[in-house]
């Protein structure tokens, strides 16, 4: 899908939104207008709120016509409403941002500049920085390589994709509060994905979030189910690196007091064989001298 008559692509972002806190929403709504790249549409969708989100929502649709909306009549989830919006979307580019976060002005400019000087590349995810609730800026996050999939998620909150990426791959809504990740491994199976270290975009931390309003194990068993879907596909990790992906997983959930879970996951990583098991303790041990060396020289 691509509108050659325009001089400039246009960018379609994804707002899903539900029983927002306002004034975040109103924040990350200013944040896609003071973009540089003016081509953009807006697609707020409000997934059955049933507080004052859709007056605000209404208010900030009336001030710039790049804005529009749709609205569940009854909440369905984050997965369900990113794919109303995608259905809708008429951008040659895909994003989607939170409705609690905020991308830096240069960030739909600086992606599609990216994109244009490497059209072998699908999806471009960049780094950001941590934003408290008081709107105190914390620590710069710098995203990972693709590859790392499967053992963690690299990528962060800032991205942009072709369409076709995008909305051929979409959210599923069996992996409810991880679909981020099944995105993105099942965005890879197919299409290209590569970092951009630049600083585009901030992650509200608050406890309003999905993540921090429902208990990790919750969230780790979903990954645990991603991992088990898709396993088999991931031609990027190695036997060692499938290795690792369960044993990282078996460590978070015994940090959350999580014993059978984590034995699970544990009794995973070893039926790879002793010759992945081996190959990945010893990719660990190199990770850890490594970085015990670079503290001594910091």
């Amino acid at each position: 899908m691509i509108n050659s008559h325009r001089s400039q692509p246009l960018v379609s972002i994804i707002m899903p939104t539900h029983n927002a806190n306002v004034g975040f929403l109103r924040e990350a709504i200013d944040s896609c207008i003071a973009q540089t790249h003016p081509h953009w549409e807006l697609i707020i969708v409000d997934d059955g709120s049933t507080n004052e989100s859709p007056l605000v929502i209404a208010e900030q649709s009336a001030r710039d016509a790049r804005i529009r909306s749709l609205r569940h009549a009854s909440k369905r989830r984050l997965p369900a409403a990113l794919n109303s919006g995608i259905e809708q979307a008429q951008g040659d580019f895909l994003t989607w941002l939170s409705d609690d976060d905020r991308f830096r002005p240069l960030a739909l400019e600086r992606m599609l500049k990216f994109l244009s000087e490497h059209p072998q590349i699908d999806i471009v995810y960049a780094d950001y920085s941590l934003l408290q609730s008081d709107g105190t800026l914390g620590e710069r996050m710098r995203v990972g390589p693709a590859e790392e999939l499967g053992i963690h998620k690299p990528v962060g909150i800032c991205y942009l994709a072709k369409y076709e990426a995008f909305a051929r791959t979409g959210f599923s809504e069996d992996f409810f509060l991880a679909e981020d990740l099944d995105f993105w491994i099942r965005a890879c199976m197919t299409y290209k994905a590569t970092p951009l270290h630049e600083d585009l975009a901030q992650y509200r931390q608050h406890r309003g979030t999905l993540t921090q309003s429902h208990p990790r194990t919750e969230i780790l068993s979903v990954h645990r189910r991603i991992l088990d879907r898709h396993l088999d596909r991931m031609h990027w990790l190695s036997p060692a690196n499938q290795v690792r992906a369960y044993l990282r997983l078996g460590k978070q959930f015994l940090a959350q007091g999580a014993a059978a879970p984590a034995a699970a996951a544990f009794g995973r990583a070893v039926s790879f064989g002793p010759h992945a098991c081996a190959a990945a303790f010893s990719d660990l041990v190199t990770r850890k001298i490594g970085q015990y060396t670079q503290l001594q020289r910091s």
